[in-house]
C-alpha cells in the first residue's frame, strides 16, 4: 500500500491544497535554508555573512555556501540553517515520490479552500512523529520562512530522504519548497528522477554552484524569470566539456552551468520529472498567498458571516491573489491578455448542514494555467537562388 505524504501539521484556520495541471511541451519564497550535520537539531536565520560566522565558522560547508549566496547581486534578504542529526532509521519512504495523480485533502479543521472537488485516497500517509535525521529537521521547521533547500555537504542517504519530504510533506500531503542538491559525480544517475520538487546539479569543482544559482535566482518576483537564463554567477565557473558528456550529464538528471554565447547559464531549468522551476515556484506563491491572505480575512473582518456576503469576500480574495498571479507571470494569459483561470464558489445552500453548524466553508474551488516561457529558439532560413 503507497503513502500518500506526510502530514506535517500547521497552526492554520486556512488549508489550501492544489493540483495544478500544467502543460508539458509535450512566507519567505526567496529565502535559502542550508542543511547541514551537528550535533543538535536547531534552526536559525542570519541577515548577513558576520552574523553566520559567529555559528559556521570560516572553511566550513555552511559559511561557504553562504558566503556564494549574499555574494549574488540579487542576493536574499537572510539565509537559514538547519542543523540536523545524522539518522537514516525512521520510517521513511525515501524511494519515490507518490504517484502524480493522487490527491489528499487537508484534514485539519478550518476553511478549507481546494481548486478541485475533493475524493478520497487509497494509502496511509507517514506519521512524521516516525521521521528522524535530515527529514525530522525539515518537518520540525517545514513552515520557517524559506523556500529553497541546500546541503551543501551532499550526503547521498539524506538527501533522499530531504528530497522525499520535500516531494511529500505539508498539511495537505503534497509537499512544498524546492530542493537544489549539487554533486561531483555525473556518471551515477540521478535517484531523484521522479521527483517533481527536486532539481539535481553537477559541478565539476568546490563551487558553491547551486547556492549561487539560488542566491541569484529566488529573489526575484515569482514567476518572472525562466531560471535557465539566471546568468552570470558570482564565483562559478561555467564547465568546459565536449557535447557528448553534455549530453551524459542530462541524461543521468542533472543540470550544469555553461557557457552560451556571451553569458553562462543553465544547460536546463527543467527536471527528468518534466518540472520546470518557476512553475512549482508559481505554485508555492499562489498557495502560500491564498493561506496568508484568506487568513488574513478571517482575522480582520470580524465576523466572516456564513452567507453570501461572506462567501462573496471569499471569491474577490481568490480573483485577487490570481490576478496578481497573473501581473506576475505566473498564471498564462489567452491572447486577449487575460488570465486563464477559474474561481468556483458554492452558496450555503449547496453545502452540508454539519459544515454549516461547524464553520467549515467547504466550498470554493479555483485552477489556473501556468504561465509558460520560451526557453529554444529555431529558425529556417531558406536563400534564393540568385538568376
Amino acid at each position: 500500500m503507497a503513502n500518500t505524504g506526510i502530514i506535517i501539521p500547521k497552526t492554520t484556520d486556512v488549508n489550501v491544497t492544489i493540483d495544478i495541471d500544467h502543460p508539458q511541451p509535450s512566507v519567505g519564497l526567496s529565502n535559502p535554508n542550508l542543511f547541514v550535520k551537528g550535533d543538535a537539531e536547531g534552526y536559525k536565520e542570519y541577515s548577513s555573512l558576520s552574523a553566520l560566522m559567529a555559528d559556521q565558522p570560516i572553511g566550513s560547508p555552511a559559511y561557504n555556501a553562504a558566503c556564494v549566496i549574499f555574494e549574488q547581486q540579487n542576493a536574499p534578504e537572510l539565509v537559514a540553517v538547519t542543523t540536523y542529526v545524522k539518522d537514516n532509521t525512521g520510517k521513511m519512504s525515501a524511494v519515490a515520490p507518490s504517484p502524480e495523480d493522487v490527491k489528499a485533502t487537508p484534514t485539519a479543521d478550518g476553511a478549507t479552500v481546494t481548486e478541485s472537488e475533493p475524493v478520497s485516497t487509497s494509502g496511509e500517509s507517514i506519521d512524521f512523529t516516525q521521521l528522524t535525521g535530515v527529514a525530522k529537521a525539515a518537518a520540525d521547521y517545514f513552515y520557517n520562512s524559506w523556500e529553497f533547500a541546500l546541503m551543501p555537504e551532499y550526503d547521498a542517504a539524506d538527501a533522499l530522504d530531504l528530497a522525499t519530504l520535500i516531494e511529500k510533506g505539508g498539511y495537505d500531503g503534497k509537499g512544498f519548497h524546492l530542493f537544489f542538491p549539487q554533486v561531483t559525480d555525473y556518471t551515477v544517475e540521478s535517484p531523484f528522477k521522479a521527483f517533481h520538487r527536486t532539481w539535481a546539479f553537477y559541478s565539476s569543482n568546490s563551487d558553491e554552484y547551486a547556492a549561487a544559482l539560488v542566491g541569484q535566482g529566488g529573489s526575484y518576483t515569482v514567476g518572472s524569470i525562466s531560471w535557465k537564463f539566471v546568468s552570470d554567477l558570482v564565483d562559478v565557473t561555467p564547465e568546459e566539456l565536449p557535447i557528448t558528456e553534455l549530453n551524459k550529464i542530462a541524461d543521468n538528471g542533472y543540470i550544469a552551468y555553461v557557457t552560451k554565447g556571451a553569458n553562462s547559464n543553465q544547460t536546463t531549468d527543467r527536471n527528468p520529472a518534466l518540472d520546470y522551476i518557476d512553475t512549482i515556484h508559481g505554485m508555492d506563491w499562489i498557495k502560500s498567498t491564498t493561506e496568508t491572505q484568506l487568513q488574513n480575512l478571517l482575522n480582520t473582518d470580524g465576523k466572516l458571516t456564513f452567507d453570501k456576503d461572506g462567501i462573496a469576500k471569499i471569491q474577490q480574495v481568490l480573483r485577487n491573489i490570481l490576478n496578481q498571479g497573473v501581473a506576475q507571470k505566473i498564471v498564462d494569459t489567452n491572447e486577449s491578455g487575460t488570465g486563464i483561470f477559474d474561481v468556483t464558489v458554492k452558496q450555503r445552500t449547496d453545502l452540508r448542514t454539519q459544515d454549516i453548524v461547524d464553520r467549515i466553508y467547504n466550498g470554493a474551488f479555483f485552477d489556473y494555467q501556468p504561465s509558460n516561457a520560451i526557453n529554444h529558439i529555431n529558425v529556417g532560413i531558406t536563400q534564393n537562388s540568385l538568376v
